[in-house]
């Protein structure tokens, strides 16, 4: 926190510096309104980085405002098609602003995106899972879950927790439902 602070100090008008010290702020620091406002200043100042509208997006999608989160991640992949970690973090935020917005197959479709560039990430196997649960496809909750148990046993529910941080509680309502439907040990 102490270098994210003396980054800003030194470079608060630096969308690369806004961009990463709103991660460092939101994701590490759980203070996310900061984060969003770090985010929003860095894509005010260029609106075509990729990096601040990952940030931005990220920022909104934890705090509840998945259509501009949605629109964030769209700038994402429309701004820097190729990047190997630019895109497969905007795929897998798209795919869970869909899940918390009821649009199951649109976000199954995203992640199965990420999850060609990836297999075995477990955000986009988790996303898939609750897309498929809520999305009243249980065979493929099942296989997926099974793929999750394969690839990952002796990952915790926790830590499950840990990667979905969402503020609202009817959002995290719907992340608790897919950890328990996948059964992991806490």
């Amino acid at each position: 926190m102490r270098f994210a602070e003396q980054a800003l100090s030194l470079s608060d008008d630096d969308e690369t510096v806004l961009a990463r010290t709103a991660f460092v702020f939101g994701l590490m620091d759980g203070n996310f309104e900061r984060g969003r406002e770090l985010a929003e200043r860095a894509t005010a100042i260029n609106p075509n980085s990729a990096q601040a509208w990952n940030a931005r997006a990220t920022m909104d999608l934890v705090l509840g405002e998945l259509e501009p989160a949605l629109q964030g991640y769209a700038n994402v992949m429309r701004l820097n098609p190729l990047d190997k970690r630019a895109v497969p973090y905007a795929l897998f935020g798209s795919g869970a602003a869909c899940l918390l917005l009821g649009r199951y197959d649109e976000g199954a479709a995203f992640v199965r995106r990420l999850l060609l560039l990836s297999p075995n990430d477990i955000r986009g196997l988790f996303i898939l899972t609750g897309c498929a649960l809520f999305g009243g496809k249980p065979a493929d909750a099942e296989q997926t879950v099974a793929r999750i148990k394969q690839l990952f046993p002796h990952f915790r529910s926790s830590q499950l927790r840990q990667v979905y941080r969402v503020r609202k509680p009817e959002h995290m309502a719907i992340v608790e439902r897919t950890i328990a439907r996948i059964g992991l040990p806490e």
